[in-house]
């Protein structure tokens, strides 16, 4: 739906999701938000006067931003839609920071208006598309209960039943499907570049035999010797990790901005502890590879290489 406001003799229009809540319920948020509900002869309704998509998911809304202006007494034209001359008037009964506890995601650029079901009955449908959310006491019940509304509804009306626990389900087994291909390629990746590292360090030892034969031959000890090989395996191992980071950081902030996420919520969900054992664990290898070759080099015979050398 959409509102539309005179002000200054301007007219704007705006997207408007409504939330329709039982008698009852509507009452209680009323109470929660210290709201005086009132029946009047036109609609009435209660705005959440916040702005952004940080603000409709549920964060700290110590510092929100204001929609509109709040005014006593504001009525709105509610308009089904662009096309369309109906519109009834709504009177706005009181504001709100609080977003009933329903599980939706809203535009962040639409104005939130609560209604009771009361209220709702008497919008002579106006309304585009209405969700009705039914709540169960028990899981097992949910099944019975989308049978008897589908049988009570009539044919005509286009309606779809969604249950939420399915769909959480569903989506679950979707997420986790998606972490395991995720990990499995990133296994296959890290595989592949332990092996290239694996060959490479091999292939150019094999040539710095005399290098190291040299160290040893001008009274570098085999400790001397491998702390060199610490040093380049650290320097190869932490290279690509830190070349890594601001692409990384680069790519969070695209990703996050463009999928309405916000800092916070991605940081909370962050693998940290998988990525740094991830890490870990690739360090760790590349040490030992840089291990097995300074024993190797440690075993060699230094007059048999540089007699080789000099020939």
């Amino acid at each position: 739906n959409e509102l539309n406001r005179i002000d200054n003799k301007e007219e704007y229009n705006i997207d408007v999701p409504i939330v329709i809540l039982d008698n009852i319920s509507f009452e209680n948020y009323c109470k929660e938000n210290n709201i005086i509900n009132k029946n009047n002869e036109i609609p009435t309704g209660i705005i959440v006067n916040k702005i952004g998509d940080v603000l409709y998911r549920g964060n700290d809304d110590s510092k929100y931003v204001p929609f509109i202006k709040e005014e006593n007494n504001l009525t709105l034209d509610l308009i089904k839609n662009d096309e369309a001359q109906e519109k009834m008037k709504i009177e706005i009964i009181g504001y709100s920071q609080n977003i009933p506890e329903i599980r939706e995601d809203f535009d962040r650029n639409s104005l939130l208006i609560i209604m009771s079901e009361e209220v709702y009955r008497n919008t002579n449908n106006i309304i585009n598309t209405s969700y009705l959310n039914v709540k169960v006491n028990q899981n097992e019940d949910i099944y019975k209960i989308a049978n008897e509304i589908d049988n009570s509804l009539d044919s005509k009306y286009n309606y779809t039943i969604e249950n939420r626990i399915d769909s959480y389900n569903s989506n679950k087994q979707i997420y986790e499907g998606y972490k395991k291909i995720i990990t499995l390629i990133c296994i296959i990746i890290a595989c592949i570049g332990i092996s290239n590292v694996f060959a490479n360090v091999f292939g150019y030892m094999q040539e710095r035999k005399y290098e190291f034969a040299e160290y040893l031959s001008v009274g570098i000890t085999p400790k001397g010797i491998a702390k060199i090989l610490l040093l380049e395996g650290t320097i190869i191992g932490i290279r690509p990790i830190l070349i890594s980071i601001p692409f990384n950081i680069l790519f969070i902030l695209l990703t996050t901005s463009s999928g309405n996420i916000t800092l916070n919520e991605f940081i909370s969900q962050m693998p940290i502890l998988t990525v740094v054992l991830f890490a870990i664990i690739m360090i760790s290898i590349i040490a030992l590879i840089y291990y097995i070759i300074c024993i190797k080099i440690l075993k060699l015979n230094i007059a048999e290489i540089l007699k080789r050398s000099s020939v």
